[in-house]
């Protein structure tokens, strides 16, 4: 027994020691500094008490705009300088065409289903998806949605005249959960929830459960963290709890995942059940091998005007694979379009709703850009007699303000990752392969190097005279190159089309609750949010 012992105590300190010496200081011999970590912990319960923005704003201004740190065993690099941003995200992106994974062995997703969302898929099979899904997201297939969005738009308006007439203050930003997710309903599943006229609908509370997890909510999320081999037991578990969640119907993602499945069944077995929808796009699109291969990586990224020399080559195949690939066309597996419907109904959710909000917040606390968005609807609306995709994407100033709003209060804050396939070098600093990296988004859209007094409000920042002035990659909501949200150009419309519609017909006024100055924010895993809510009143002008 004693000898046992002593082996064991002899392996344990082997381990503890190759960790410490090897593992743990693999970002400081690559020249990347940050605090010391843990042997255990790393530097997960570094900054107890602080939000991961106040977290990341602690290590950026101690350690310069590169900082390494280890969340459990896993190194992380931060990033806010925007020109490394750039070459991560845009330029090298070869090196880091994959999100961050925490876990030895990808796919081990407590709902594997998930494991096809587009956000989540990886390598070739990651670049196959999106080659499919970015068509679906073409301003031609907007415009066939635009019906279903505005008749959405319409219900909101409904609610807004209510209150109006009732002279009531209310709170925009829970209206603005509803209208997202009724849009995102019709659009992606082809369905009408009466979401926005029934706050406790069950596929509105499930898309907000999925936004409440906060930081460390998971015990076993710290050991697999922390000893990644743990995550060959601890799975079981993991998949055992989402199961027992789902038959007792509290899993969100379940919920949605069942709705969809529904949906693509009767569709299946009925034609006439075709409708206009992401869903049908995604059911019906697909990709011949020849145009995959063809598709550089530059055509992939949402709503942008970089130019070819910008941007990476293509994700390398070996030439057997290029060559059994590019005589299949390529689609969605049914898991697959479950799988990003999810993705669509919880991203189109959270983070368009959010940044109306903040939206809201900004014009009802500065009447003088308010009525200068309002001017260019009515300008636009008399001069084009409609307001539909055609026409709202000439909302200059609109736009302008909205950008505005996302760089003060980005929507999302730590969901932007990349991992690195091999050791990349730049300047001074390797960042080692296997390395998570995080871009700091509120920090950089906050950064005085970038953003003159950066806390003023300022839309004509984004004007073509002056968006030259900050670094195109230091502002990112949606974040950059091939991986940036494929949704990017629909939040957008979608934004855009409801504020003309509530403008033109009504001005928002502060009432009691109304936070003036400053909003109070809620920072929540990944999203910031308002957290009391955005109080106004409306008064009806036409």
């Amino acid at each position: 027994m004693l000898f046992l012992l002593v082996i064991v105590l002899c392996v344990l300190f082997v381990y503890l020691f190759y960790r410490r010496l090897q593992w743990m200081s693999k970002l400081k011999r690559n020249g990347i500094r940050g605090p010391k970590p843990h042997i255990i912990f790393g530097n997960m319960f570094d900054f107890n008490g602080l939000n991961s923005i106040e977290r990341q704003n602690v290590l950026l201004h101690k350690y310069g705009k590169v900082v390494g740190y280890y969340n459990g065993a896993k190194p992380t690099v931060l990033v806010a300088d925007p020109e490394l941003s750039k070459h991560i995200q845009i330029k090298d992106f070869q090196y880091f065409y994959d999100r961050q994974h925490f876990v030895l062995k990808y796919g081990t997703n407590p709902i594997p289903v998930m494991s096809g969302a587009v956000h989540r898929s990886r390598g070739s099979r990651w670049k196959e998806i999106r080659s499919i899904l970015t068509p679906t997201f073409s301003a031609a297939k907007l415009k066939t949605m635009t019906p279903l969005i505005d008749d959405a738009i319409n219900t909101l308006l409904e609610m807004v005249d209510k209150n109006s007439r009732e002279d009531n203050e209310f709170d925009i930003y829970d209206l603005f959960q509803g209208l997202t997710t009724d849009v995102i309903g019709r659009t992606a599943f082809g369905i009408q929830s009466n979401v926005q006229m029934d706050p406790n609908n069950k596929f509105l509370k499930a898309a907000k459960d999925v936004f409440a997890a906060r930081p460390g909510s998971k015990w076993y999320s710290v050991a697999v963290n922390c000893f990644p081999q743990l995550d060959h037991i601890l799975y079981y578990y993991r998949r055992a709890e989402e199961l027992l969640k789902d038959r007792l119907g509290r899993s969100p993602t379940g919920i949605l995942l069942d709705m969809s499945q529904e949906i693509i069944n009767i569709r299946k077995t009925n034609s006439n059940m075709k409708r206009k929808d992401l869903l049908q796009l995604m059911m019906d699109s697909k990709i011949s091998g020849q145009e995959f291969f063809d598709l550089s990586d530059h055509k992939l990224t949402a709503s942008t005007d970089l130019q070819e020399s910008d941007v990476s080559n293509n994700i390398e195949l070996d030439t057997s694979l290029q060559t059994k690939v590019a005589k299949h066309d390529i689609r969605l597996s049914e898991d697959e379009i479950r799988a990003n419907c999810v993705l669509f109904y919880e991203a189109g959710y959270e983070t368009t709703s959010t940044a109306l909000g903040f939206a809201a917040h900004i014009l009802v606390n500065k009447p003088e850009v308010q009525e200068r968005v309002r001017r260019e609807v009515l300008k636009l609306y008399e001069t084009e007699g409609r307001l539909d995709f055609n026409t709202v994407t000439k909302l200059e100033y609109m736009e302008w303000m909205l950008n505005e709003t996302m760089r003060l209060y980005p929507p999302l804050i730590t969901f932007v990752t990349r991992e690195t396939i091999a050791d990349y070098s730049y300047g001074n600093i390797t960042i080692p392969k296997g390395t998570s990296v995080q871009f700091a988004t509120y920090f950089m859209h906050h950064d005085p190097d970038q953003w003159p007094d950066p806390e003023k409000f300022d839309p004509e920042r984004f004007s073509a005279g002056r968006r030259h002035e900050a670094h195109p990659s230091s502002w990112q909501p949606f974040g950059n190159g091939p991986r940036n949200c494929v949704g990017m150009r629909f939040a957008f419309f979608e934004m855009k089309l409801c504020l003309a519609k509530l403008l033109l017909n009504y001005r928002l006024e502060p009432g009691p609750r109304t936070e003036r100055g400053e909003i109070t924010v809620d920072t929540k895993l990944v999203s910031l949010c308002p957290k009391y809510g955005v109080f106004v009143k409306a008064v009806k002008i036409r």
